[in-house]
């Protein structure tokens, strides 16, 4: 979720889409590795984010210019789509719709919370991935606070607090996110450790 900045026609035969997206709200372009105070949380991230899809798409993307949008999105890149530099294959565009925003809140089914280690952070989902094909993982990035350029990568449990993460998302929702560390032997679990254990939706800011 983001605002649509930019997209372009590349190529001479057999065009492509590019297409250009500044993350969360009020976001700039940077291209470089963002570290949060809390060294743990380093997060890689390209902004803006970048993908691409065939021609025929493109007058329907060029009127969403300028405005917030979703972007559904799958990977890899079918084999007409190679030359674009982005490795994002566009499946779905469409703007963000404030007017029917979920409310309420969602706790995990499956999160046992005996850990030491708990948190709460507020700001924007603006990235949620499925991975895997037997078994299922999910992860979220969240925009801390209002608007700007510190993301957060963080796991989640199960598969109802990440559809209701994909529908905050969707709405553009400002959140409140439960957290939890996780740590197997000594070692954080999942991608960096943070789990979430519940979603609360707020009242925008």
């Amino acid at each position: 979720m983001g605002q649509l900045h930019k997209v372009n026609l590349r190529g001479r035969t057999n065009r492509i889409v590019e297409g250009e997206l500044l993350l969360g709200r009020d976001s700039h372009g940077i291209a470089e590795e963002r570290e949060h105070r809390d060294k743990r949380r380093r997060l890689p991230i390209d902004n803006p984010w970048q993908f691409c899809t065939e021609s025929q798409n493109f007058d329907e993307i060029e009127r969403l210019v300028g405005n917030y949008v979703v972007i559904e999105y799958k990977t890899p890149r079918k084999s007409t789509l190679l030359k674009c530099k982005a490795p994002f294959e566009l499946v779905r565009i469409y703007a963000v719709d404030r007017s029917h925003s979920p409310e309420g809140a969602y706790k995990s089914r499956t999160l046992s919370l005996n850990t030491t280690s708990t948190g709460v952070n507020v700001g924007r989902i603006i990235n949620a991935v499925e991975s895997g094909k037997h078994t299922l993982t999910w992860e979220v990035i969240l925009q801390e606070g209002n608007s700007g350029n510190l993301f957060t990568a963080m796991n989640v449990a199960d598969d109802g607090l990440f559809d209701f993460a994909v529908k905050s998302l969707k709405h553009a929702n400002k959140v409140k996110i439960y957290y939890v560390e996780r740590f197997f032997n000594g070692v954080r679990l999942g991608n960096n450790g943070i789990y979430i254990w519940k979603i609360e939706n707020l009242d925008d800011i």
